[in-house]
Parts: C-alpha cells; sequence; structure tokens
C-alpha cells in the first residue's frame, strides 16, 4: 500500500528571536491601545452627562406640572 507516511510528532525547538518575532506579531499597538481607552472613557463621560440631563428634565417635567 503506498500513500503519504504518517507524520511524526516532534517537539518544536523555538528560539529566543522566533519567540520574539511570534510575540510582536501578536501584541497589540501601544499607541492604538491608548486612543481606544481614551476614547471609550469620553464615550461613557457623555454617556453619563446625557443621562443625568434627561433625569433633570423628567424631574423638572414631572414638578413643573404639579404646580
Amino acid at each position: 500500500m503506498g500513500g503519504v507516511p504518517p507524520l511524526r510528532a516532534t517537539p518544536q525547538t523555538a528560539t529566543a528571536d522566533h519567540t520574539e518575532e511570534i510575540l510582536a506579531q501578536y501584541s497589540p499597538n501601544p499607541q492604538s491601545t491608548e486612543r481606544d481607552v481614551k476614547r471609550g472613557c469620553y464615550i461613557w463621560f457623555a454617556g453619563a452627562m446625557g443621562a443625568v440631563v434627561l433625569f433633570a428634565l423628567a424631574i423638572y417635567l414631572i414638578y413643573s406640572r404639579r404646580i
């Protein structure tokens, strides 16, 4: 029976350079991470301020109709 011989499982030996190369490939860019965090904080802050304004408007409308 011909065919492809079975593959042998061998442990991979990675050098320090190869390891650093892999880590650099998959590690996030620190500058883009910092930008994303700032953008997220601004979005949450704007959402919180919007909620405060809506809450204050609702309280104003409820109490202004009682008088």
